[in-house]
Order: structure tokens, then C-alpha cells, then sequence
């Protein structure tokens, strides 16, 4: 059943969650940027592109959710009480859309971890080709922590979803 408990749970946890992933961005994007400044061997301009390219989207795509947690918070819980019909019009196509993006990031990042294993294994034994190696490690890890962070995004979002569609029906 939803509540407006339940709605102030959903977006508290996404607005942390979203914190949690924007300074793992930082963090990922300050090793990328010490990494290559600091070692400057093939390694680590190989992993420099990954981190700091997944590092720098997990905070741009993170940031969004974050500031608009509180604004999506507010206004969910007043429409529960004082116009439903808002959840119908505006959540729940919104929420929907969502799950579709966290469905289609997974399969992007699934991919993204296949290309870096492969890149691990194809250069791994290859001195020549460190760089490719290094690439792909970073690659990997990030990818990674992308899916982790989207998995749980997706769970988050699902029993909300759920309840908002069991909410809507119950009201017609």
C-alpha cells in the first residue's frame, strides 16, 4: 500500500544513493587524473579514458536525481492527498520511463563489461600492448559500479512502482 511514508522513503534513499554515486564519480575521476599525471606509463593512459569518461557521466547522470529528489518528494506527497490523479498523470509515466532507462543502462553496461574482459584477456600477457590492458581494467571496474549502482536503482524503483500502480488502481 502506498503512503506517504513510503514515497518519503523512496526518494530519501534515491537522493543518498545519488550522493553515494556522485562521489564515487569524484573519487573515480580524481584517480583517473592523478593516475595519468603521476605514473604516466601506458597503463594508466590506457585506464585514463574510462575513468575519467564513466567517472565524470556517473556524476552529470547522478546529479539530476540528486537536486530534484526533494522537488519529486514534496510534490508526490501533496498529490496523494490533495489530487491523486497527479500520481496517474505525472508519476507514473514518469516512473515507468525510469525503470525503461534503468533496463536499458543495464544491458549498455552488461556490454560494456564484456568489452572490457575481452580486452583484459586479449592483452593481459601483451607488454606491447599495456595500454589496451589498462583500458580495459578501468573499463571494467567502472562498468561495474555502474551496474551495481543501477541494479540497486532498479530495485529501489520497482517497489515503489508497484505501489504506485496498486495506489492507482485502488483510487479508479
Amino acid at each position: 500500500m502506498l503512503t506517504k511514508s513510503l514515497i518519503e522513503k523512496y526518494f530519501v534513499a534515491e537522493k543518498n544513493a545519488c550522493l553515494v554515486f556522485i562521489i564515487i564519480g569524484i573519487i573515480t575521476t580524481l584517480v583517473a587524473i592523478t593516475g595519468y599525471l603521476v605514473y604516466k606509463n601506458n597503463f594508466w593512459k590506457g585506464a585514463f579514458i574510462p575513468l575519467l569518461l564513466l567517472g565524470t557521466v556517473q556524476i552529470i547522470t547522478a546529479y539530476m536525481p540528486y537536486k530534484k529528489a526533494d522537488e519529486f518528494r514534496t510534490a508526490n506527497v501533496y498529490a496523494m492527498d490533495m489530487n491523486p490523479s497527479l500520481l496517474r498523470e505525472k508519476e507514473l509515466p514518469r516512473m515507468q520511463q525510469l525503470q525503461r532507462s534503468i533496463n536499458l543502462f543495464r544491458w549498455i553496461e552488461i556490454a560494456l563489461i564484456v568489452v572490457a574482459a575481452v580486452l583484459i584477456f586479449r592483452f593481459r600477457a601483451n607488454p606491447e600492448q599495456v595500454y589496451w590492458y589498462g583500458f580495459g581494467v578501468a573499463l571494467l571496474i567502472q562498468s561495474a559500479i555502474l551496474l551495481v549502482g543501477e541494479v540497486m536503482a532498479g530495485q529501489r524503483a520497482s517497489g515503489y512502482l508497484l505501489q504506485l500502480e496498486a495506489f492507482i488502481k485502488q483510487i479508479g
